[in-house]
Formats: structure tokens, sequence, C-alpha cells
């Protein structure tokens, strides 16, 4: 049955877990580098067309308003690179675009350049992958929480 913890059983457990913790930490860990494309959309939806879909479809239309509606009005993204050795990341690009820059096909070649360039830095190294584009030697391997 359940029991009211004692302080000492609480001390018990607590050492227990932060041993436990510590262990975790410090063991070696086969780390492969990484890089991380992180990317957010801003979009405008075009509800005008949506409603001449919805009227031509009928009852079996789509009531809310799906991806061929949206118009992307800003993008952002980063480019971030984790380093075999577990030392810090490296933010290497944050871009941050939006109609003052051009339409939606300008922010969109902006982004697939970025990637484009991203992806040939990458492939110079034979030990590392990029957006799971070319799978890594052995399985990807755990990240670590304590660095």
């Amino acid at each position: 049955m359940f029991h009211d913890l004692k302080d000492a059983d609480t001390l018990s457990l607590s050492a227990l877990l932060a041993d436990q913790a510590s262990r975790f930490c410090n063991a070696p860990r086969d780390q492969k580098a990484m890089t991380i494309v992180v990317n957010d959309w801003e979009y405008l939806y075009d509800t005008v067309r949506h409603d001449q879909y919805r009227h031509s479809e009928g009852e079996g239309a789509e009531r809310k308003i799906r991806w061929p509606f949206h118009r992307i009005v800003a993008g952002a993204w980063a480019i971030i690179d984790f380093p075999a050795d577990g030392a810090l990341p490296i933010v290497r690009r944050i871009e941050v675009l939006d109609s003052r820059v051009g339409d939606e096909v300008e922010i969109v070649k902006r982004y697939f350049a970025a990637l484009g360039t991203c992806a040939k830095e990458r492939s110079r190294k034979s030990d590392c992958y990029f957006n799971g584009t070319t799978k890594p030697a052995s399985p990807r391997p755990r990240r670590g929480h304590c660095r």
C-alpha cells in the first residue's frame, strides 16, 4: 500500500535520483554532428478563393481553410549546428523575411537557397547528416539533456 515518505526515505530517494542523473550526464556519448533547421511561416488566408471552392464543391467541401488557400507573407528560419563533441550549438544563420522583401515566391526561393547552401556545406563532412537527407552510419543517438 501507499505510505508517507519519511525524511530518511526522501533523502535516500533524492540521493539515488541525483546519482542516476549524474551518471547519465557524464556517460560517454556516441554523438554525431548534426544541423537542424527551425522554421516558422505566417500566412494570409485567401478567403475569396476558399469561398469559391466551398460553393463549387457544395456540402462535401472542407469548411476549414486548408493549405491551398494559404499565402506566405513572412518566413523565419534558423540554421543551427550541433558539434559532435557536445559543445554548445552554433547558430549559423537566422533570417526573417516578410512581404517587404518580395512576394511568396521570393520568400520561398530564399528559404530553399539557404537550405541548399547548408546542405552543400554539410555534405563535405562524411560523419554528419543534414535534415534526414542522408542517413547516418548508425542510428541517430539520443541527445543529452545535461549540457
